[in-house]
């Protein structure tokens, strides 16, 4: 286990880590059932920065914490949602769609999406900062995400015979997705917030229906829309997780007062 978890944070992050042995493709196949902590250290740092500088300003610890994700992992993948962005939305056939997202550049529709998502996050950060009671949503934000990665790695095609999001699929074990789960559940258990579960269940019906849809479009999944899944059930679920806490409180007193 200490050894696929080092691999998929040397992978999934740019935390300098010194390793003291050599790993080949199948070994960096088969760490997918990881994601999830790695997602939890990625999560702990972004909250702590947030919290640090939430305290001087809102709007400065929102900045704070997108910076802190996109420089944690390299923005690897927010180039993959940029990426796939460019090719769902250049219109085009199926294989040059593909062959948009393969390359290096970055055109319109993938800038736009960034700046749309940024945005997003911008505003679900700030909301997070007023209720630190509910900060905790954070670390488990970027677990959900890289969750959603393994799952979209175990029940869905691939679109390329090779490339990096292959070399998942063909080392995908039955067992990824079950094992990547139990690691989601531990901190929504220890914490006892059931109130997570609603936002949880959204997030995965939302990621679900955008793999559905990409696998109708391209045929499969590639490396990048992996990268473009985490980025947008990461955000999803904290936007679906303030919005469901603030409306909770009012649907109770509501309910109260039909049926009390």
């Amino acid at each position: 286990m200490c050894r696929s978890m080092i691999i998929a944070l040397t992978f999934l992050t740019r935390i300098p880590i010194k390793i003291n042995f050599t790993y080949d493709e199948k070994d960096l196949g088969r760490t997918s059932r990881y994601f999830p902590l790695v997602g939890l250290i990625i999560g702990l740092l972004v909250a702590g920065v947030a919290y640090v500088f939430g305290g001087i300003d809102r709007q400065l610890g929102a900045v704070a914490a997108i910076l802190t994700g996109v420089i944690l992992t390299g923005g690897l993948h927010l180039d993959g949602f940029m990426d796939t962005a460019d090719g769902i939305f250049s219109a085009r056939k199926r294989d040059k769609m593909l062959e948009i997202m393969k390359d290096s550049r970055v055109g319109a529709h993938g800038v736009t999406a960034a700046i749309s998502i940024f945005l997003i996050k911008f505003v679900s950060y700030q909301m997070v900062l007023e209720s630190l009671e509910a900060f905790w949503v954070i670390p488990m934000a970027f677990i959900i995400s890289r969750w959603t990665m393994v799952f979209a790695i175990l029940y869905f095609p691939g679109a390329r015979k090779q490339g990096l999001g292959q070399i998942f699929i063909e080392n995908r074990c039955r067992w990824d997705f079950p094992l990547a789960t139990f690691f989601v559940f531990i901190p929504v258990i220890l914490y006892c917030y059931w109130l997570t579960l609603i936002p949880l269940v959204l997030t995965m019906l939302v990621c679900w229906l955008v793999c559905r849809s990409l696998v109708k479009i391209l045929g499969g999944l590639t490396g990048d829309t992996y990268g473009a899944l985490a980025e947008l059930s990461e955000t999803v679920f904290i936007l679906l997780f303030m919005v469901i806490k603030i409306m909770y409180p009012l649907t109770e007193n509501i309910l109260l007062s039909i049926f009390g």
